[in-house]
């Protein structure tokens, strides 16, 4: 195990143990890069619905519903309780598709509102 994912690690079953959950809880995710020019620099403000099995959080911007998932290892959701996190914005779509292989569409920092 890397040292570097031991302490978020810590962090993120601490605060599970604690009984915190981001469910429920209002984000906003800046927009650094992707593959859209137009996404880049902006702010995506919304509320976590879920958390899916596969790592990614469901988040709903009031106009629709975006999924996110974890850029680092050991910086789950959980660990928005501290501070933030960077994540991919991910187009589920396109996870079949053999022109478009890649569902990062965007990058950003996810925090707490």
């Amino acid at each position: 195990m890397r040292v570097s994912k031991v302490i978020p690690d810590i962090v993120e079953n601490a605060v599970k143990f604690f009984g915190w959950s981001p469910i429920g809880k209002a984000v906003r995710l800046r927009i650094e890069g992707g593959k859209t020019a137009n996404l880049i620099g902006s702010t995506i403000e919304g509320k976590i619905l879920s958390l899916r099995s596969d790592g990614a959080a469901v988040i709903d911007t009031g106009g629709g519903k975006i999924d996110v998932k974890p850029r680092h290892l050991g910086y789950g959701f959980f660990y928005l309780r501290m501070g933030r996190i960077g994540v991919y914005l991910i187009d589920e779509s396109t996870c079949g598709s053999i022109i478009e292989s890649d569902p990062r569409i965007a990058e950003g920092i996810l925090s707490l509102r």
